[in-house]
């Protein structure tokens, strides 16, 4: 019973797993959660990176290098680390192409007249599309070039052989067009994340002439709301319908007890 039971249940949610990617919503939300992921890790970088900015280049080359060989020295962690990142930019890139093509299809040759979210979406969500390809290949060029580019080697202060990561970025933005490049490309991936629209503000109603108004079979008193009033077919008000003053309340029925 208990082998059958959890069968049922595992069954329910792979079920309930694919129904989910299945759908638009889905797809969208979990192509924005494996964005976040990938900014996470780009903010992360930069972090390690900012020991480049030290004014004092033996300073810098020392702890830049340090950190490069930390990360290094973290495998096979590193690699588990290096996979998960490289299978959530598959699938970051492979919802944005289901996606693309799945709205194209269903909008077909023609194009709408009129676009039910001008002037909610910014300009970063129409090219959303092409930034992205903008930065993956940014991304490629980036691992050829510092992972698997020009090796040098450093003495640190244990006396050990590292590699020189510090002399490799140093010589690579030394050169004006990488450089342009590369501010580019981080200015490309800066703007294109988009930016939900602002909620209109709420407006609260001020009272209608309406609720002031008179109204058949005497004025409504109290300041209440006359559409509240219980009324026939013909819009005069009920026989019998209380009214907003209690004292009015009592004064009509003093006047019918004396006819």
């Amino acid at each position: 019973m208990t082998v059958s039971g959890d069968a049922g249940g595992w069954s329910r949610t792979v079920r309930w797993v694919g129904t989910y990617l299945a759908s638009s919503i889905g797809r969208k939300q979990v192509l924005g959660v494996a964005g976040a992921l990938l900014v996470a890790f780009l903010a992360g970088h930069m972090v390690g990176n900012l020991s480049l900015l030290n004014p004092d280049p033996a300073v810098a080359q020392a702890a830049y290098n340090a950190y490069c060989q930390f990360l290094t020295g973290l495998k096979p962690l590193i690699w588990f680390v290096e996979a998960g990142l490289a299978a959530i930019l598959f699938v970051h890139v492979a919802l944005a192409l289901v996606l693309k093509l799945g709205n194209r299809r269903a909008r077909g040759a023609a194009r709408y007249a009129v676009v039910s979210h001008a002037g909610q979406a910014t300009g970063a969500a129409y090219t959303m599309f092409a930034s992205g390809a903008v930065i993956l290949v940014f991304l490629v060029q980036h691992l050829v070039l510092f992972k698997f580019g020009r090796w040098y080697f450093y003495r640190n202060a244990a006396g050990e052989i590292v590699r020189d990561m510090w002399l490799t970025t140093v010589e690579t933005f030394a050169n004006p067009v990488w450089t342009a490049l590369y501010v580019a490309a981080l200015l490309v991936a800066g703007a294109s994340r988009p930016r939900a629209p602002l909620p209109l503000p709420h407006v609260r109603a001020r009272p209608s002439a309406l609720d002031a108004a008179p109204q058949r079979g005497g004025r409504v008193r109290g300041g209440g709301d006359p559409r509240r009033i219980p009324r026939d077919g013909g819009g005069h008000v009920r026989a019998g319908a209380p009214s907003r003053d209690p004292g009015a309340d009592r004064e009509g029925a003093r006047g019918a007890a004396r006819a």
